[in-house]
């Protein structure tokens, strides 16, 4: 037995719509957990060892948190359960000997493979490195997700307010 349903919208019992199927066919879904976070500024670093980069950029600059998702504490915490794509892009001036780590944790975990690091090491450009990575993690409602940076030698650095922590519900 076959059937056809023709329905433009799907919302709960409370009204709050889910899911929209626009003229061409295209499933829209507007409350999927999402977020873009930025910095507002350069953040100057004065020690080495491990570094918390401080969002604070939510709303301006193509930067959003949706679907429920807050950032608190420099902590982005999703409202539902499900796999996460996660995603960083950071910008580093000024390291000028050892190497630097940015990690992508979820829980401020960091051991085995339960987090995502990349590396930029000696030999990097004194003026400034990108450090970019990208993982897919999966999460229980209420899980948090963090970057931080570690120096392993250079006391004095800036992270560039270019930087940006994204991510969103996959499935």
């Amino acid at each position: 037995m076959t059937g056809i349903i023709k329905v433009d919208t799907i919302q709960n019992n409370g009204g709050t719509t889910g899911l929209t199927i626009d003229s061409s066919g295209r499933v829209l879904t507007p409350v999927v957990p999402a977020w873009r976070v930025g910095k507002t500024s350069n953040q100057d670093v004065s020690a080495n060892g491990n570094v918390v980069i401080t969002f604070d950029e939510t709303d301006t600059h193509n930067c959003f948190l949706q679907g429920g998702v807050t950032l608190s504490s420099n902590l982005v915490t999703v409202p539902v359960a499900g796999v996460y794509q996660v995603n960083f892009v950071g910008r580093i001036d000024g390291i000028g000997s050892g190497y630097v780590v940015a990690r992508l944790q979820k829980n401020s975990v960091d051991a085995g493979n339960s987090d995502t690091y990349c590396i930029v090491g000696d030999g990097m450009s004194s003026n400034y490195d990108n450090l970019t990575m990208s993982d897919v993690f999966k999460a229980d409602a209420g899980d948090n997700f963090r970057v931080y940076f570690f120096s392993s030698a250079d006391s004095a650095y800036t992270i560039n307010n270019n930087t940006t922590f994204s991510g969103h519900l996959v499935g």
